[in-house]
């Protein structure tokens, strides 16, 4: 069976991997204070006492109270537990640290996207982009340029859709449509997911100068930005409105750079419906990252069905 994994708040713990993650992002942590944190979790149903959290993670007994203090503070901080009320790690006078709220579910291990034990995987739709350009369409908006092509950018096998960028001096709007995909109503945990790398300009400030973002459609003709569900890779910040681009004022990804990265969307919601996904690229009038700005591979939807 997998190792257990850990969800409260808008947090996941992963004892396994000694990370901890909030909202799809990584959260730094000393290794000592992910330790504690993962002990006062794994024991949460008592209070546990000073000399045994010491016991447990240092394994000797010579560790001041002023280490331990600071370890803990630590651990507060990263759960967003540092302020004076203390409502997820308690201290109790001369006996030690209990938990309370803090965990609120238990889970086996499966990655984002990925099924729990005792369910199995069942495939939806999936392309590797080895086959060609089938179903997929692409285009530009009007006056622009359509960057779009099956390249070699690959993250598995030899091909990927990926796109650059028009010349300085163009603001540009181009777009990427899948297939059709038709969402089963009987399966659990339905997600979409792909691989991408990203190579759009960002300020060092944080939003985006360029930058990618997803639409959904849900009735063959109208265009939804998809702004939740994400389970991994939100979006980086919003699209400035300064330099022209298209996009401008909308949430997008702009890695600068980014490597190969795997995005997982929930599509629960929409069970039962016959959807598409439009990967939409926005870039101002100023000089662009060199291409390719954005790659597409490995596109899935899948969903968890009860093992026969």
């Amino acid at each position: 069976m997998a190792s257990p994994i850990f969800r409260f708040r808008n947090l996941r713990l992963d004892p396994a991997t000694r990370q901890l993650w909030r909202d799809g992002e990584r959260v730094p942590l000393p290794l000592k204070s992910f330790d504690c944190l993962t002990y006062l979790i794994e024991h949460r149903d008592r209070a546990v006492g000073r000399d045994e959290l010491i016991a447990a993670v240092w394994g000797r007994a010579e560790v001041s109270d002023k280490l331990l203090g600071q370890t803990l503070l630590r651990a507060r901080r990263a759960i967003g537990d540092a302020s004076g009320e203390h409502t997820a790690i308690r201290t109790l006078p001369r006996f030690g640290y209990t938990r309370t709220a803090i965990a609120q579910a238990f889970t086996t291990r499966p990655e984002p996207g990925e099924c729990a034990y005792g369910l199995s995987t069942s495939i939806v739709f999936d392309d590797g982009l080895e086959n060609g350009t089938a179903g997929w369409t692409h285009g530009a908006a009007a006056g622009g340029i359509d960057p779009w092509s099956l390249g070699s950018t690959a993250h598995g096998g030899t091909h990927a859709w990926q796109a650059g960028a028009s010349a300085s001096g163009s603001p540009n709007e181009s777009w990427l449509i899948s297939p059709t995909v038709a969402l089963p109503s009987n399966l659990s945990s339905l997600n979409f997911s792909f691989w991408n790398r990203q190579q759009l300009k960002a300020p060092a400030s944080g939003g985006c100068y360029d930058g990618a973002l997803l639409d959904m459609s849900t009735d063959g003709g109208t265009w939804t930005q998809v702004t939740s569900g994400f389970l991994t890779t939100p979006y980086d910040g919003t699209i400035t409105s300064s330099f022209s681009n298209p996009l401008g004022g909308t949430s997008a990804w702009c890695g600068d750079p980014r490597p190969y990265a795997k995005s997982v969307i929930d599509l629960q919601d929409h069970a039962g419906r016959t959807v598409k996904f439009r990967f939409r690229l926005g870039h101002d009038r100023l000089l662009h990252r060199e291409a390719p700005n954005w790659a597409i591979d490995d596109v899935r939807v899948a969903g968890c069905a009860t093992s026969p």
